[in-house]
Order: structure tokens, then C-alpha cells, then sequence
């Protein structure tokens, strides 16, 4: 929104602290930025090493990335947001000095194989284990100028993908923790350089990764060796390569009792977000009672995509936009954000305007409900965390079925917090069902349009589904996927041409109120 507003909010707001031992206003943490828009894979991933070693224990050091359109960067905006709230002060540095400055909290370097990429998994797990950073050996005479040793050296060591995963659960893994796993695809450069964004994230929690795929029959027997290492509610973060393996990643995690916490290529800067804002409050309103008028059409716009992608980046820098709070919107919130970047979350929760909506993306991590053995336990865990991120509508897809245990556990153990939920993406996801329909006392909506990613796709598909149910009052839930980065000037003009063409007829809500006009109407 605009910078006065911006501004205000900071001052005004009394920082709730971040990672101190006592109560009321902390001390700023002192932090170093380094600038790496522009810099080349190589020299991204020995920072992102070095941001995730000496962030372990406390923030120290935040980087500056590109961004897609946004001035000042998403980066450049929660440092800002941090300092205006009292959480930091920084100093910028160059690459360089940050190299010399926390030399002393590495033990040296792992050289990876440019000629074998999944060598970087290997040198990111050794990164997590022992605090090496990972080199390239083009940067050696810079880092070697400077006192960095090599410790290990893998170019020429291994003969494929398959023997370096075989040394990482030999050697890595051990030593690594057991609650959290770095899906790092490291095929080639390109996906490396799209996929490591977390890398600095996984070192600082000394996690290790793998760049195996669930859809290869012997790199997928290697993945089971590694999940058989992993604690029961183990978080998963990263994303698979290519985006088509999402669903049967989240299916494989589910069936070993992983959740997933997905990002990818905008998800930085995670091992400094998670110690920001930690006592941070989430609240928003939220809406129990609608008026029905049975003439009309009610449509809520729910907007999602990979959450740490979508909290870092200002949901596909939606956020900031002047034309938020023209329309009802309804925004992805996972409570696991509350680990992961407290201090952004409590933004979102800051910034909100009456017409902004949040619901929860599954219930504390994505899982496919049906391949999880222990579901009444997850939902049991996950109840706290709803409550503290005031999440009330929970929405979730079970991968084109519709599971009447799962319905029943969700409804049982939930029920009492939530105002209702949601199945599926939507039709073009596989996930076709009913608009609404309960579960005992409990409200379940799925989409009936969606996912839709432009002006086009939301307007047509929203047309044709209007115009094929003449019943009313006719209640629409639409899933909006921000992954090509749809303006919310687009929903906007989407909103004013439907109005255009059914004047009177169409009432645009939040989700909240959808669920609630379907209750009146019902009578529920």
C-alpha cells in the first residue's frame, strides 16, 4: 500500500520482540546486507552458504535479490519493515567483506563438480553438517587470498547422481537434522540457480537435500532410504523439478507422515525471516453472519500458490499494490509461516484491509489427507497453530478424491474452530465436486472454477459457469492461482465486466462471507 500508510503502521505499532529472553521492547539485532542482484550462480550459492552458517543463532546476515516489476525489491522491503519496527539495524557491506567478516564461523570449503550438479546437494549438506562453504573452484583464488582452506573436494568423485545421494545418506544424513529436508533439484544449472532460494534456509537448520524425483524408480528407492531416516512430522521445503511432480511429491511425502512447506524461486532470506517477530499476534475479523438475497450470485476469489514463494515476495507482489482493498479478496495463510517468517506474516496481518481475507492452505503443511497414516494426529497438532494465525476457513485438496474418512476427521477434529472448508483446486485441477455440502454441522465448498492464472481464464471460465446454472442464489468459490503473476487490476476489470453483464445479480465476497451466506441460506 502506499508508504504513508506504510510508515504509520511502524511507528504506531509496538514491537512485540523477536528472540530475546525477556518481556516488552528488545534491542534491535545488528545485521550486514549484501546487494547480489546480478550475480551469478557461483557466487550465489558461497553466499547463500555462508547467510545460512552464520545465521544459525540469531540473524546476522540478509541479502538483496532481484525481483520481477517491484521498486524497492520484496528483499529491500522487509529489511526496511524490519528496522521501521525496531527488529534491526543494518549496515550495508560488500560481498567481499562479508566473506572476511564471518570467516571465523566456517571450517573451510566443499568444492563441487560443475561437470556433476548434484554435487551441490552434497556441498549443501556438508555446508549444513560442518559449516563449509560451497565453492566453486573459480572463486578459490579469491577465497584462498583470504584464508579459506579446502576440506573437501568432490570434482571427479563421483559417476552420477545416484552415487552422490548413496554418500549424502551415508555420511550426511547422520548428522543432519531429522525434522526438516531440502528438495533441491540439481539436474543442470538452470534448475540449481531456480530452485535454491532455501538453500541458505536448510544450512541454518543443518538439514540436508536431495535432488531425486518420486517418478524414477532407482532415485526413488534412494528417497525412501532417506525418508526412512526422518522424524514423523518431518517438514519438507523446497520444490520439485519439473512443477509436474508436485502432486505425486506431496503424495510421497504424505505416505512416509512428511508435510510439505513449498518455495522456490522467490523464497529467500529464510534462515534471517525465522528469527524476526517471533511473538508476533495474528488477528483478523471474521464474519459469521451474511444476508441472502436468493435472486443472486455470490463469488469469492481465493487467491494461492507456494507459500514461501507467495510470503516473501509480497504475494507475487500483489500486496503492495494501490488497488488492494477494491475487491473482496481472499489470500492463501499457512499457520506454519509462524516458523518460518513470524515477523512477515504479522505484516500481512498489519496491512489488511476490511476486504482482504485470509484462510488456511491446509491445515499446518500441505500433505494429501488420504496417504496420511497418522491424519487424526496431524489435525490434532495443527489445531493450535490455526488458532494462533486466526484461521477459521481450511482449505485443502486431496489430489481429485473425495474421502469421506477425511472429510469426517476434519470435520471432527476441527470443527469446533472452523467457520468451514474447502476441497480442491478446482475443475481444471482434477477436484470436481459439489459447491457445498455438510458433514454432519460442518459446511464443505469446493471451487467450481479454477485454477484460473489471468484476466481471460477467470473471466471466461467464471462466464461459462454462470451461464450453465440459471438456479440462484448460486454461490461460486473461484481458486486464482498468482503463479503468472495476475494484477489485481485484472480482477478488478474481471469484476466490473461480469457486474457489466449481470447488473444487480452478482455480490463478490470474502470467503468467510461465502460460507456464511451459504449457512443463512441453508438455514444451518
Amino acid at each position: 500500500m502506499c508508504g504513508l500508510r506504510f510508515a504509520l503502521l511502524c511507528c504506531l505499532v509496538v514491537p512485540l520482540g523477536c528472540a530475546g529472553k525477556t518481556y516488552g521492547v528488545q534491542q534491535p539485532f545488528s545485521v550486514d546486507v549484501v546487494d547480489v542482484r546480478g550475480e551469478p550462480l557461483e557466487r550465489l550459492l558461497l553466499i547463500a552458504s555462508l547467510q545460512g552458517i552464520v545465521n544459525r543463532d540469531k540473524p546476522r546476515l540478509y541479502l538483496i535479490h532481484d525481483a520481477k516489476t517491484m521498486t524497492p525489491t520484496p528483499s529491500q522491503h522487509w529489511l526496511d519493515y524490519y528496522r521501521q519496527k525496531g527488529w534491526i539495524d543494518y549496515t550495508t557491506i560488500t560481498y567481499e567483506e562479508a566473506l572476511q567478516k564471518y570467516k571465523d564461523f566456517t571450517n573451510g570449503l566443499v568444492v563441487w563438480d560443475d561437470q556433476l550438479y548434484a554435487t551441490v546437494n552434497l556441498a549443501q549438506g556438508l555446508a549444513a553438517t560442518q559449516d563449509l562453504l560451497m565453492a566453486h573452484e573459480s572463486l578459490l583464488p579469491l577465497l584462498q587470498t583470504m584464508g579459506y582452506r579446502i576440506v573437501e573436494a568432490l570434482r571427479g568423485k563421483f559417476k552420477d547422481s545416484l552415487a552422490v545421494h548413496q554418500e549424502i545418506i551415508n555420511t550426511v544424513l547422520p548428522k543432519a537434522t531429522k525434522d526438516t529436508i531440502y528438495n533441491f533439484p540439481s539436474e543442470d544449472r538452470y534448475t540449481v540457480l531456480y530452485r535454491m532460494s532455501l538453500l541458505d534456509y536448510a544450512i541454518s537448520v543443518r538439514a540436508c537435500s536431495f535432488g531425486l524425483r518420486v517418478d524414477i524408480p532407482d532415485q526413488k528407492s534412494l528417497l525412501e532410504t532417506m525418508f526412512s531416516h526422518l522424524n514423523r512430522f518431518a517438514v519438507l521445503v523446497g520444490y520439485c523439478s519439473p512443477a509436474s511432480l508436485e502432486r505425486p511429491t506431496v503424495e510421497f511425502c504424505s505416505k512416509h507422515e512428511v508435510v510439505t512447506m513449498i518455495g522456490s524461486f522467490m523464497a529467500f532470506n529464510y534462515s534471517f525471516h525465522r528469527h524476526i517477530g517471533k511473538r508476533a499476534s495474528l488477528k483478523q475479523d471474521h464474519i459469521t453472519s451474511y444476508p441472502v438475497d436468493k435472486n443472486k450470485i455470490y463469488i469469492a476469489l481465493c487467491l494461492s500458490d507456494l507459500g514461501l514463494n507467495s510470503m516473501q515476495s509480497l504475494y507475487y507482489e500483489m500486496w503492495e499494490s494501490g488497488d488492494r482493498g477494491r475487491i473482496k479478496l481472499s489470500w492463501w495463510m499457512n499457520p506454519l509461516v509462524l516458523d518460518f517468517c513470524p515477523g512477515i506474516a504479522a505484516y500481512y496481518y498489519e496491512t489488511k484491509t476490511a476486504n482482504d481475507y485470509f484462510y488456511a492452505a491446509h491445515a499446518a503443511g500441505r500433505i494429501r489427507p488420504s496417504d496420511f497414516p497418522s491424519l487424526d494426529e496431524y489435525l490434532k497438532r495443527s489445531k493450535d497453530q490455526l488458532i494462533r494465525a486466526d484461521l477459521k476457513v481450511i482449505c485443502f485438496s486431496d489430489h481429485t478424491v473425495k474421502n469421506n474418512s477425511v472429510l469426517q476427521a476434519y470435520s471432527d477434529t476441527l470443527g469446533d474452530i472452523a467457520l468451514g472448508f474447502s476441497l480442491g483446486f478446482g475443475p481444471l485441477s482434477g477436484d470436481v465436486f459439489d459447491p457445498y455440502w455438510f458433514v454432519a454441522d460442518e459446511l464443505w465448498v469446493s471451487p467450481q472454477v479454477g485454477p484460473v492464472t489471468d484476466y481471460d481464464s477467470v473471466f471466461n471460465q467464471l462466464k461459462q459457469y454462470i451461464a450453465s446454472h440459471s438456479n440462484r442464489p448460486l454461490f461460486i468459490a473461484v481458486c486464482v492461482g498468482i503463479y503468472d503473476w495476475i494484477k489485481i487490476s485484472d480482477l478488478i476489470k474481471v469484476k466490473s465486466d461480469l457486474d457489466a453483464l449481470y447488473p444487480g445479480e452478482i455480490e463478490w465476497v470474502r470467503a468467510d462471507e461465502l460460507l456464511a451466506a451459504i449457512r443463512k441460506y441453508e438455514n444451518r
